[in-house]
């Protein structure tokens, strides 16, 4: 009985969670998108598959565009419960020793909101202020890396 009970808090507290994601309150806790983060060397294992099931075509350098996959994927899993502020600029993305994905990063958040692995609410820019685009993990996403 109390295996009922714990599962009906858990049941609760996922509904109110999706009710909370709904609201637009939920997109302005948002997080800055860190080029810092990488996984460690068991989920990028399961990078790996996920990169070569996205079919990537050439173009690019392969390795940036693994890391490019890799940061994004680091970033989605390290905030599960907030979203991730990022530019859809690629101007935005030139290469420092601060900045480490390219501009490769916004057609890979493209190809994965087309996949339905990530939601995205855009970005706009008006007069009163602005705002940066907001993207985070489906259960989908999570679901293929199970422990983060």
């Amino acid at each position: 009985m109390k295996r009922t009970k714990v599962t009906g808090v858990k049941e609760d507290a996922r509904k109110q969670r999706e009710e909370y994601k709904k609201s637009g309150s939920w997109l302005q806790r948002n997080v800055r998108y860190n080029h810092g983060h990488y996984l460690d060397e068991k989920h990028r294992r399961l990078a790996d598959r996920l990169f070569i099931s996205l079919q990537l075509k050439g173009g690019y350098n392969i390795k940036q565009k693994y890391k490019d996959l890799e940061i994004l994927l680091a970033n989605l899993f390290t905030q599960t419960r907030r979203p991730i502020s990022i530019s859809l600029n690629r101007n935005d993305y030139k290469q420092t020793r601060y900045s480490r994905a390219s501009y490769f990063t916004v057609a890979l958040i493209y190809l994965l909101l087309s996949k339905k692995l990530i939601n995205m609410r855009k970005g706009f820019k008006i007069v009163e202020g602005s705002r940066m685009t907001r993207i985070w993990a489906t259960e989908k996403l999570l679901e293929a890396f199970p422990e983060y």
